[in-house]
């Protein structure tokens, strides 16, 4: 199991804990926003506001878990595979 495959797990596991992720974030030592597009390659939908960074006049992308009922039973089924795959 690569580190790659279980930062990805971290990731849509916050999601489902409803939490909001930005790419200008450190996740577990790396940048999360490489982790997004795997998550909604899957059919997972994610709610992205483009937001101003406090530093400086560029922008940054904070993304949630879309809260429909059907994204999130697909969100949980994913991670399942993803787990099991994970412990193979």
């Amino acid at each position: 199991m690569s580190a790659r495959n279980s930062y990805k797990i971290k990731a849509l596991e916050l999601f489902l804990k409803y939490e909001t992720l930005t790419s200008n974030v450190n996740f577990l030592g790396i940048n999360p926003n490489q982790y997004f597009c795997e998550i909604k390659t899957a059919g997972i939908e994610l709610v992205e506001i483009r937001v101003k960074n406090k530093n400086n006049d560029g922008f940054h992308k904070e993304r949630t878990l879309l809260k429909s009922k059907q994204n999130i039973i697909k969100a949980k089924e994913i991670l399942a595979i993803w787990k099991r795959i994970k412990a193979i």
